[in-house]
């Protein structure tokens, strides 16, 4: 929350650089830590550091792209993002064939400060920060964030936002590979290539979801509508993954990070009903209770999954639990849409 108070008051290019910086101190800690307590605030300081890069993005774009353009940029940032963290699995491995661990954090640490550099000297200036009628303190632009919470809109559209992309990164990044051994009892190279396929797909929704969004608003659908209609469509997705159907599981699993993904239209949405100086605190609050989210979804999962567990040690999960779970994502899901309808956010100025 502090960092969306910055980038209100301070700009997304002030203080992402600067985070960036912080993030270089942190991997040149980890690469030459002898301890583990050093191992420890080095990747303390390497996530602080990388905390404001998605946001500062989408501040930036409210700050200099025309409103219409948002879905498209927020997709195609998360997209170069999720293609990053591919290059953390297989890239990863080959490097460390030609360099250690230490060197590969030192070598982290160089990009994040040119990363730095970039922004210091090619990214423009940024307009004014904060918003109209507000105070230029950074502490009252954090405290500010009751600006994004006490206004309807937020708590119509957000639940929607938030169930949908939780659900989503709690399973992919948790529960995806247990189904596939467990309920497509596929070995590890089989798994990974699903995986992969999955990430795939992810990418391409970011992009594609977001360029959808702008050819459909010139025809006179809105972003709000095309959510609910990918909404539909994960929700259907999560039913029957719960069915425990594996007669094709690389495109069950595609259609899964294809309309999850799309998730992320929530963000512009979100953004457009409030004044640009609110920007970076909106964006923010949303990512917070997605990650929440997604922290609850994979615990909630393995509890649910937990329930229908054999006895003994050699006890594998049951499809039983696996279809529980996905079942109650689906009504969350579900739910989450209901709400939407019934609160009529188009219907209201906040």
């Amino acid at each position: 929350m502090p960092i969306g108070g910055a980038l209100d008051h301070l700009g997304p290019r002030r203080t992402n650089g600067a985070l960036l910086l912080v993030a270089a101190v942190g991997c040149i800690l980890f690469g030459v830590a002898d301890s583990f307590p050093l191992l420890l605030l080095g990747r303390f300081l390497a996530g602080l550091g990388v905390a404001a890069c998605l946001m500062a993005s989408f501040k930036a774009f409210v700050l200099w792209a025309p409103p219409a353009r948002l879905p498209f940029l927020n997709g195609f940032v998360m997209a170069v993002g999720s293609i990053g963290a591919l290059a953390a699995t297989t890239p990863t491995a080959w490097m460390l064939g030609v360099v250690t661990w230490r060197e590969l954090f030192l070598l982290l640490a160089v990009s994040l400060l040119l990363s730095a550099v970039v922004l210091f000297l090619l990214v423009p200036r940024d307009p004014r920060a904060a918003g109209e009628g507000e105070s230029s303190g950074l502490l009252a632009a954090t405290v500010g964030v009751r600006d994004v919470l006490r206004r309807r809109v937020f708590w119509s559209i957000a639940p929607l936002g938030v169930v949908h992309q939780g659900t989503f990164l709690g399973i992919q990044s948790l529960w995806a590979g247990p189904w596939l051994v467990e309920i497509a009892a596929m070995d590890r190279d089989a798994v990974a290539n699903h995986l992969l396929v999955l990430a795939v797909a992810m990418v391409l929704g970011f992009l594609i979801t977001g360029a959808l969004a702008g050819v459909l608003a010139h025809r006179g659908i809105s972003a709000l509508s095309l959510l609910g209609g990918v909404n539909l469509a994960f929700t259907a997705t999560l039913v029957v993954l719960a069915s425990g159907f594996t007669g094709a599981p690389a495109a069950l699993w595609a259609a899964f990070g294809f309309f999850g993904a799309s998730g992320m239209l929530s963000f512009a949405i979100l953004v457009a009903h409030y004044p640009p100086g609110l920007a970076g605190r909106v964006t923010s609050a949303l990512n917070l209770l997605v990650f929440a989210a997604a922290f609850s979804v994979q615990t909630g999962f393995g509890a649910v999954i937990d329930r229908f567990r054999g006895d003994g040690p050699e006890a594998t999960f049951a499809g039983a639990g696996f279809a529980a779970a996905f079942l109650i994502a689906a009504g969350l899901q579900g739910l989450s849409l209901a709400w939407l309808r019934l609160t009529r956010p188009w219907r209201t100025g906040g």
